[in-house]
């Protein structure tokens, strides 16, 4: 099921120092990607992504933002600056950081997930599935045209017939 960005702003509130190496940091899961139906103004797929992980304190904590298919097979983030976490940075002296801060510790967290390729996946099985309900779409309307095309000529025959012996 797909967790949606808007969840990890019910969640609690979490101050937690960024590593400076993140691989040390924890570990993120990828809760879910949504494709949108419709494309952007320049026919580009976008959607948005949510990530969570779980602290060595077993706080939890998420970030979720769009993302924008820039080119086939490759997504980037859609707004840097809109990255929607429950994560407030600190500083070495435990103060949180200032906003510009913030937005580059977010995106340094998020281009450390293997999100693209998470983004990549989703969006190519939704392409693949919007495919085949097109191809169903496309077969059901081939199989009523022909049914409508066999009908019809035997009713416009059965017209004539009933014309001329009037």
């Amino acid at each position: 099921m797909l967790m949606r960005s808007w969840v990890l702003k019910s969640w609690p509130e979490v101050l937690w120092k960024l590593p400076a190496d993140l691989r040390q940091g924890p570990v993120f899961q990828h809760m879910g990607t949504e494709v949108r139906t419709d494309l952007d103004d320049h026919g580009r797929a976008v959607g948005e992504t949510v990530w969570a992980a779980r602290l060595a304190d077993d706080r939890l904590i998420g970030a979720a933002w769009e993302w924008v298919e820039v080119l086939p097979g490759v997504p980037a983030i859609r707004d840097p600056n809109g990255i929607i976490s429950n994560l407030r940075l600190v500083d070495d002296e435990g103060q949180e950081l200032e906003e510009l801060q913030l937005i580059v510790g977010m995106n340094r967290i998020a281009h450390a997930m293997p999100w693209q390729q998470a983004v990549v996946r989703v969006a190519r099985g939704t392409a693949a599935q919007g495919r085949q309900q097109a191809a169903r779409r496309a077969s059901d309307e081939s199989a009523r045209l022909r049914e409508l095309a066999a009908v019809l000529p035997r009713r416009a025959r059965a017209g004539q017939a009933a014309a001329l012996a009037t």
